[in-house]
């Protein structure tokens, strides 16, 4: 049994059992949509185990009264954490001698 596929039970678990008595207790009380546990199971579920959970630790931390609200969807799968597109790796230059490819020595 692979961590992603625990992690996102566990989400399931706490949507099917414990977020309907919060909700019945307190009212719908979400400052985001989607909510913090759709977010969580999402991210976890398209970036794995450590990195989507990450991400649900920090979108939870921001739910309080100080925090933000309103429509905040998951980034893309090419975008960073900042909003930019994701490159890989830099290209890599081939070294000769202490040169770069296409410089001659002189």
């Amino acid at each position: 049994m692979s961590p992603r596929l625990v992690a996102t039970g566990a989400v399931a678990i706490y949507r099917a059992a414990i977020s309907p008595v919060i909700h019945a207790l307190n009212g719908p009380a979400c400052r985001f949509e989607p909510s913090c546990s759709a977010y969580a199971r999402d991210a976890i579920a398209q970036y794995g185990t450590i990195r989507g959970g990450v991400m649900a630790i920090w979108r939870i931390a921001r739910c309080n009264p100080m925090g933000g609200h309103g429509y905040d969807p998951m980034p893309p799968a090419g975008v960073t954490s900042f909003g930019r597109l994701r490159t890989g790796s830099a290209p890599k230059v081939k070294k000769r001698c202490g040169l770069t490819a296409g410089q001659k020595f002189e």
